[in-house]
């Protein structure tokens, strides 16, 4: 158990019919977040479900003890089948007492918009925590995507082996972080791990970054990003496989 409180992101998901000597010493967070996606829906998602589950369930959140702000985000690609909700907790403890109130409303509201089933993102019902060092948080601002052409690129590692959480970040941070902060178009990364897992007992982390657009993410190219990967597999030791969400692998941008 980890002797921190911290502020809390929940990320729901509604579906349709799917180197260098870097060290990291500490897992102090900035502030962490818990990430969990949690609806399905039957049909294609429109802008106009998705503005009805907000009217009608985030009033029931807004008096939540804890409770912080919400974002809806979609995958690039229309019609959507997939929508994800981040919302943000002060504390672990304030979500945990709240979850239960949240998935119903939130099931309700989706149910009276066409959505029906109720997930979480990887099964991890507790969520996520971010580590350091974060640029500047990706997902503290979140309405960053909306309105605007802004793109949240999601990625999941995994396996990490036993006991290499710190090398992988390391290598993550001195190889794949500072190559991205050069490109047009960047403006923050987070690399979370699960809630509960310390770094020496993780084997899978996430990695979410924030571009101003599609179109500058997409114009970085090819070779550059093999590069980039060679010299985190020379730095991390071995090669970690990587699955991006959504399944389109343009990321995510604004659901309305």
């Amino acid at each position: 158990m980890v002797p921190w409180l911290p502020s809390v992101v929940c990320m729901l998901s509604l579906a349709a019919a799917p180197c260098a000597t870097t060290t990291i010493t500490s897992t102090k967070i900035i502030p962490p977040l818990l990430v969990i996606p949690i609806l399905t829906c039957t049909d294609n998602i429109t802008s106009d479900m998705v503005a009805a589950i907000e009217t009608s369930a985030l009033p029931a959140l807004h008096v939540l003890p804890g409770f912080q702000r919400a974002c809806f985000i979609r995958d690039h690609q229309l019609p959507t089948a997939e929508i994800f909700v981040f919302l943000e907790w002060s504390d672990f403890h304030s979500w945990e007492a709240s979850r239960g109130i949240v998935a119903d409303s939130l099931v309700n509201a989706s149910q009276e918009a066409g959505c029906a089933a109720l997930s979480y993102f990887d099964d991890q019902f507790d969520g996520f925590r971010t580590v350091l060092p974060p640029d500047r948080l990706a997902l503290s601002a979140l309405n960053w995507v909306c309105p605007s052409n802004a793109t949240l690129e999601t990625l999941r590692h995994a396996p990490i082996k036993a006991g290499g959480m710190r090398r992988f970040l390391a290598a993550d941070a001195a190889t794949w972080t500072a190559f991205l902060r050069g490109q047009d178009g960047f403006v923050a990364k987070d690399v979370l791990v699960r809630y509960w897992e310390s770094l020496d007992a993780g084997t899978v982390a996430y990695s979410m970054i924030h571009w101003a657009s599609l179109e500058q993410w997409k114009a970085i190219p090819g070779p550059d990003l093999a590069n980039t990967e060679e010299q985190f597999q020379e730095a991390n030791g071995y090669e970690v496989p990587v699955k991006a969400f959504p399944s389109s692998e343009d990321g995510f941008a604004c659901a309305l």
